[in-house]
């Protein structure tokens, strides 16, 4: 292995911070600034002028210890992600506590201690609770990614040892305190992005792609949204997610485009082949946990308010036929009556009665 130089590396900073914990310290071993703590670092605190010698500092008197003192990664601090242990730091190789250099997290290449197989520039490398090295996130909130591997290792999985890692938390959307929420304070806006383009191709300014390689034995979510109110009781309308498409110009989209508020789409690797599971682009789940005064709907279509808002259709099915879109099945056996949608309820099929003509409905 070669020698792990940082000497010329413009990028990598490293700072001197102290080690509480009893564990040996190691080469790219992370820390987390001990954030809540109360113990301070010169031994004494400030008054009103007048200096008074003792080890702590009460929470709001400033306390440096929170800037100097670091630890093992634990659930509670991953979000006060400090750093890697430095090579030629002073402890390495002996139990602490123990004065250690850090590289700090800005984005350079560094040394870190690694435990899993890494592709260069592909793998996600995270830090976990009690973990000595840096891994995998394991999809609980007691991990949280810190960097991307910038080397190919394929015999770390499960050794740990020294690799390359662009160290940055900062790459990574995570607004939490370890699973638990922060406080927003009156309720701003947390996340805000606003962006304009003058492409003349298609604009697409937000995306999320998913895309799982292993069992998914806890099933695969591409996003989820959660909205709750827990406080006091809440005065206007409660959306779990609101998807609205506007077109703010007369004539943006022509006549052969279309106006989606929301698009669901489900579809297979293959065009050809058996699924076993069920299949559903939208499935709605309607549940009360108190009895409920008011309307209940699985859909509700709002009526429109302004001139031209007038709804054509309840519904508008692509294509028809026993393997179109809309589940069609033709009946000529009664009086304009062109054929049959298939529903199922309770196990069972039924069939709601479609008419091409609306005096044959009578």
């Amino acid at each position: 292995m070669s020698f792990n130089l940082t000497g010329g590396n413009p990028l990598a900073h490293r700072i001197r911070v102290y080690f509480e914990g009893t564990d040996t310290i190691l080469e790219g071993m992370p820390v987390c600034y001990n954030y809540d703590t109360t113990t301070n670092w010169y031994g004494g605190s400030m008054t009103l002028g007048a200096v008074t010698a003792e080890t702590t500092t009460a929470e709001g008197g400033q306390n440096e210890g929170k800037y100097i003192r670091v630890e093992l990664p634990a659930n509670g601090n991953l979000i006060h992600f400090a750093g890697v242990v430095a090579k030629g730091s002073p402890g390495i190789g002996k139990a602490g506590p123990s004065a250690v250099d850090i590289y700090v997290p800005n984005g350079a290449i560094v040394p870190v201690l690694c435990d899993v197989d890494t592709t260069t520039g592909r793998t996600v490398l995270s830090i976990a609770e009690g973990q000595e090295e840096l891994g995998c996130s394991n999809g609980t909130a007691t991990s949280r990614p810190v960097g991307i591997a910038m080397e190919t290792e394929t015999a770390l999985d499960g050794t740990a040892d020294i690799t390359l890692c662009k160290l940055d938390p900062n790459l990574f959307l995570y607004a939490s305190m370890d699973g638990t929420a922060l406080d927003l304070g009156l309720g701003y806006t947390l996340t805000d992005q606003y962006v304009t383009s003058a492409i003349t191709t298609q604009f697409l300014p937000f995306q999320v792609r998913s895309t799982l390689t292993g069992t998914g034995a806890g099933g695969l979510i591409g996003a989820k949204y959660t909205t709750e109110n827990a406080g006091t009781a809440c005065v206007g309308d409660v959306y779990g997610l609101w998807s609205q498409a506007a077109c703010l110009t007369s004539g943006a989209i022509s006549n052969a485009g279309k106006l989606v508020g929301m698009w669901a789409k489900t579809h297979t690797a293959t065009d050809a082949g058996t699924q076993a599971c069920n299949v559903y682009s939208i499935q709605l789940s309607q549940y009360h946990g108190v009895a409920n005064t008011g309307r209940t709907a699985f859909i509700y279509f709002d009526e429109g308010t302004a001139v031209g808002e007038t709804v054509n259709y309840l519904f508008e099915a692509y294509d028809s036929g026993p393997s179109g879109s809309c589940a069609f099945t033709a009946d000529t056996s009664g009086t304009n009556q062109s054929g049959a949608i298939k529903i199922r309820i309770k196990g069972g099929d039924h069939y709601l009665h479609t008419f091409d003509n609306i005096a044959g409905a009578t």
